[in-house]
């Protein structure tokens, strides 16, 4: 099968939600999920604004996301559990960083602990997820000195 028409989409969450938080100043917005990290490319670059693609282990680079589908590098193995794994990044960043936070206990953005009680119910760091645009909700018992990263306009 050719990744080019297997996975391309009419819109691509994840360049979407990269562009706005560069344009909201975040210079070089990233995502871990599981297998993958996604980076956007620079401005001036050979591929400006394009979302490269690495294997999150051997840091090889597996392709780039431009223009809503992804093109895939020589290293780039075509199995099921990569279309898969890559397409949910492009349809649902959010629910892939979360996911992602649960399943390590980092923030998928910037990889530190999460370690306060707004950070863990969230699954990401709020400082990052204001960065990239995602809402964050706040636990019931959440007393004052938890709420000193957030920005309450995030909420």
């Amino acid at each position: 099968m050719n990744a080019k028409n297997d996975m391309t989409m009419q819109k691509c969450e994840l360049e979407i939600i990269f562009l706005a938080a560069k344009a909201r100043g975040f210079r070089k917005p990233t995502l871990r999920t599981e297998d993958f990290i996604f980076s956007l490319a620079p401005s001036t670059g050979k591929n400006p604004d394009a979302v490269y693609v690495v294997d999150r282990v051997s840091k090889t680079y597996m392709g780039k996301i431009k223009n809503n589908w992804f093109q895939p590098g020589q290293d780039y193995k075509d199995t099921p559990e990569n279309r898969t794994a890559i397409l949910a990044t492009m349809q649902s960043p959010r629910a892939e960083a979360m996911k992602y936070g649960l399943q390590t206990g980092s923030c998928s953005i910037c990889g530190r602990t999460l370690n306060n009680k707004i950070s863990i119910f969230n699954n990401i760091g709020p400082i990052c997820a204001e960065k990239m645009g995602f809402p964050i909700s706040i636990p019931l018992d959440t007393d004052s000195t938890d709420l000193s990263e957030i920005d309450m306009d995030m909420i």
